[in-house]
């Protein structure tokens, strides 16, 4: 990847990881009356782009660096990473969704227990939903590569 690319990728990263922060922090607590929402949802409207390029670029970033190797066991154990740290980023998000529908069943604001509203933000957008997007974005890559080695071995046997 050249240096500009580069550059662009760790400022989509900040952003990208910044808006998932913030909108975390201003999810509303369950015990609180509901009010307005989270107003950072708004600039999520607006920082969409810089989440898409982050992903396409982390996506291209991988890729690249797994067609380096050009090892298909190497491609392989990556995958198998991937997969074993999306399993284990899984289980913190659903006990955190546990955590906020039980929060909101023992609430004034039983209502709001199922779908996306201003108290379930916090379980859609967080360190480990970050997380668990990169990971997305890492078997994709993952995936990708593994097809591309596939027809380059076949290329190179006819």
């Amino acid at each position: 990847m050249s240096k500009w690319k580069m550059i662009i990728w760790f400022i989509c990263l900040v952003v990208t990881y910044g808006c998932f922060f913030m909108m975390n922090i201003g999810t509303a607590s369950p015990e609180a009356s509901h009010g307005n929402g989270n107003p950072w949802l708004l600039l999520l409207m607006i920082l969409w782009p810089f989440f898409m390029v982050f992903y396409y670029f982390t996506i291209e970033l991988v890729t690249r660096w797994l067609l380096a190797t050009r090892s298909k066991r190497i491609v392989l154990s990556f995958l198998t990473l991937c997969v074993i740290g999306f399993v284990g980023v899984f289980f913190p998000i659903k006990s955190k969704a546990q955590a906020v529908r039980n929060a909101l069943l023992g609430s004034n604001n039983e209502e709001y227990h199922i779908g996306w509203n201003q108290f379930t933000n916090s379980i859609y957008f967080n360190t480990f939903t970050f997380l668990l997007s990169v990971l997305l974005c890492g078997l994709v890559a993952a995936f990708l590569t593994m097809c591309i080695l596939l027809v380059q071995n076949r290329r190179e046997e006819e």
